[in-house]
């Protein structure tokens, strides 16, 4: 398996818990992983850093998964630091 050392995850979701289980798994692969708690907090984030990958919860306050990535889909031809794997997760209490 190719080593994941070094890549930079963005995780998105607003419930801590979950955040939680995902963040400490992908680090136990050996992402590295910065968090935000809804969409617009992510672009924001994308905005300034570059990330590897975005892993999205579909339903979120503000700014959902989809309308985020529908967001980043339309900026990646504007801006090369927004061309990365895209993950949308369904999972939800709400």
């Amino acid at each position: 398996m190719k080593s994941v050392m070094g890549l930079k995850i963005l995780l998105v979701d607003d419930e801590p818990d979950i955040v939680e289980v995902i963040q400490d798994r992908l680090e136990a692969y050996g992402f590295t992983v910065v968090t935000a708690g809804t969409g617009l907090e992510a672009l924001k984030k994308l905005s300034v850093e570059k990330f590897n990958g975005v892993f999205l919860d579909v339903k979120m306050p503000e700014m959902g998964g989809i309308e985020a990535l529908e967001e980043i889909r339309k900026k990646r031809h504007e801006n090369s630091r927004y061309h990365h794997h895209v993950i949308v997760h369904p999972r939800s209490r709400h």
